[in-house]
């Protein structure tokens, strides 16, 4: 159990060969996934990704977040250990490689990829003038990335940029749904 007085949310979960267990979500505040673990959000919530070696003790934890709704939806594990995560942030976030800004201030999508160690191994972005989310993430048997989430209007993941199903002239659509794939 991981909890304090404020909001907690569980996103996903994923088991690697080893038998590590690695957990995505967001928190609020503050958050600890053992002793002498301790994480202060940065704004509304953050990301957490923590990992459990398969005993259950606390292998690593890393939190990513910034002023606004930052989550951590979906998670996956490859044969390596590697974990991939997807989700959501909004405004300027440092994943570990310096600030990345989301585009008008909107969520954008983020996929990170972290080796068995917890360090950062690369990380995608991508988002338009609205909300974009990863929602889930699986990996197939060479390593690649399957990424499914929602976006509207636009989403320029690929040239040229993904168009949602919309009436003309409607200011607000229902979100569509994408699915990327990503090379190792």
């Amino acid at each position: 159990r991981f909890a304090s007085q404020f909001d907690e949310v569980a996103g996903g979960l994923a088991v690697d060969p080893a038998g590590n267990v690695t957990m995505t979500g967001a928190f609020r505040r503050s958050i600890s996934f053992g002793p002498g673990d301790d994480h202060k959000s940065l704004g509304e919530e953050d990301i957490f990704i923590a990992r459990f070696d398969s005993t259950g003790k606390l292998a690593w934890a890393q939190t990513y977040g910034a002023d606004r709704d930052d989550v951590g939806s979906g998670i996956a594990a490859d044969a390596a250990g590697n974990t991939i995560i997807t989700g959501w942030f909004q405004n300027v976030v440092d994943f570990g490689i310096g600030p990345v800004t989301s585009k008008n201030n909107n969520k954008d999508v983020f996929v990170l990829k972290l080796d068995p160690r917890g360090a950062l191994s690369w990380i995608q972005t991508w988002g338009d003038k609205d909300h974009d989310q990863g929602r889930a993430v699986a990996v197939d048997d060479k390593g690649a990335a399957y990424v499914i989430g929602l976006f509207r209007f636009q989403l320029a993941v690929l040239e040229p940029a993904l168009e949602s199903v919309r009436a003309e002239h409607d200011r607000i659509p229902k979100p569509d749904t994408f699915v990327v794939k990503l090379d190792r």
